[in-house]
């Protein structure tokens, strides 16, 4: 009986560790590669950046006169950069950054909407063209990204 118990406890333990774990989110590279014009290094200069938990409703709308454009990808490099890009594992976490800030990833669509990517802050979203929030995702990419980027530019 002890065994059952303690097993009964192990697996009880087990799922509510893993219902812990924020989801993942992948970008599609078929999606990317037909819809994107341009990949930009900027710099998003927000000081004001404040952290939220779980407030996703309280993403601000992106702030063009914050914007600093760094470099622009060769367009010969987009796709494969998207390609490195859609295999980062992005999480949908609950501790996060209300706007961008610092270095980041604008991914330019022809629709004119944009995603931007943090890479040293837990920041991504999409954005409309008129930098509404369109989606919140979460975390920026991280090590991975930034790997990609300094490969990349």
């Amino acid at each position: 009986m002890k065994k059952i118990i303690v097993l009964f406890l192990f697996v009880l333990n087990l799922i509510t560790l893993t219902g812990c774990d924020p989801s993942s989110y992948y970008y599609s590279y078929e999606d990317l590669n037909s819809n994107v014009i341009s990949i930009e290094l900027i710099n998003y200069v927000n000081n004001d950046a404040v952290e939220l938990f779980e407030k996703r409703d309280k993403v601000k709308n992106f702030d063009f006169s914050k914007l600093n454009v760094i470099e622009v990808l060769d367009n010969d490099k987009n796709s494969e950069f998207l390609l490195e890009f859609s295999k980062i594992e992005f999480m949908l976490v609950w501790r996060h950054l209300d706007s961008p800030k610092g270095e980041s990833i604008k991914i330019n669509y022809k629709d004119g909407s944009f995603d931007v990517i943090c890479y040293y802050v837990q920041f991504s979203c999409q954005y409309d063209k008129s930098g509404n929030v369109k989606k919140f995702i979460g975390s920026g990419g991280g090590n991975q990204l930034k790997e990609l980027v300094e490969d990349s530019f």
